[in-house]
């Protein structure tokens, strides 16, 4: 294998997913939220569904109705990183 595929397999390896949508759940025991997302470009259509966290305490202070942006690590198809944009009722 030549350098230039290697480092294209690492950049696919390395990819980040950029998605938002509603948190419908917040599953704390397993780490994981239940979000009704839209389309994540290069990764999935929009469909509702749970999603691994890590680390855990991006959790803390979610609830249903929260309204996030968040970011999936394409090589461990978890989330990484979550940003309220408004907060739920």
């Amino acid at each position: 294998m030549g350098l230039a595929a290697l480092v294209g397999a690492a950049a696919a390896v390395a990819q980040t997913y950029h998605g938002s949508g509603t948190v419908t759940a917040v599953l704390p025991r397993v780490h994981q939220l239940v979000i009704d997302a839209g389309d994540i470009p290069g990764y999935m259509a929009a469909m509702e569904m749970n999603y691994a966290v890590e680390p855990a305490r991006l959790l803390d202070g979610l609830k249903a109705g929260d309204r996030i942006e968040f970011d999936i690590d394409g090589k461990t198809l978890a989330i990484v990183r979550i940003t309220v944009i408004r907060a739920g009722k």
